[in-house]
């Protein structure tokens, strides 16, 4: 089958989250994270191994064009790379499993430690792992994404609402991926890892 054609995301124009908002949801959230990856469940997810997702029917023309947006924006802001960006396009919760997931790598290469992550946090490693997302260093071309479509936007009966989007990573073929948003503060935002109030699915870390 021939390759389809690529969608040009633009420019990322997102508001980014500020550094205090980052170092709040990090503190908020690595010790669950931590948690988690040392293998206990999060709290909530009662350790469901499989993700949920309701039924539901295809979504309005503005909810489709609002995923569309932010979907468009998810790929810009990632190929920036514009992390602050990008965790301002994740639900709150989300932003809080991104970025705790990004400072605990961090953390790890910075002490050389290896295994399971320490949960304590050094307030002073935070202000650095925030430092360093402002630098925007390019992504190789293996990294970017490139965006193909987005299509079967579905309203769910517990208010998220899937989508599915086809991406490709680097010069791999065209993959369909599972994208779940929720609407929060006036805009619909993608969850990131596993909701503790419903296990919800994933979607792949940029």
């Amino acid at each position: 089958m021939a390759t389809p054609t690529a969608i040009d995301p633009g420019p990322c124009t997102t508001e980014a989250r500020s550094n205090d908002q980052m170092r709040a949801l990090i503190e908020s959230s690595v010790p669950a994270i931590a948690s988690f990856l040392a293998g206990t469940p999060l709290p909530g997810t009662d350790g469901a191994a499989t993700p949920t997702v309701t039924p539901g029917m295809p979504a309005d023309a503005a909810t489709v064009a609002e995923v569309e947006a932010t979907a468009r924006q998810f790929v810009a802001c990632s190929n920036e790379p514009n992390l602050p960006a990008v965790a301002a396009l994740l639900t709150e919760q989300g932003a809080g499993n991104f970025l705790s997931f990004g400072f605990l790598q961090f953390q790890a290469i910075s002490s050389g430690a290896t295994g399971t992550p320490a949960a304590g946090i050094d307030p002073e490693l935070i202000n650095i792992y925030l430092a360093s997302m402002q630098l925007q260093t390019p992504l190789p071309p293996e990294f970017r994404l490139t965006l193909y479509g987005i299509e079967s936007v579905t309203q769910l009966e517990d208010g998220r609402v899937r989508a599915i989007v086809l991406l490709a990573t680097g010069s791999e073929e065209p993959r369909q991926s599972g994208m779940l948003l929720r609407e929060e503060d006036g805009r619909y935002r993608i969850i990131f890892g596993r909701e503790t109030s419903d296990a919800a699915e994933s979607t792949p870390a940029p």
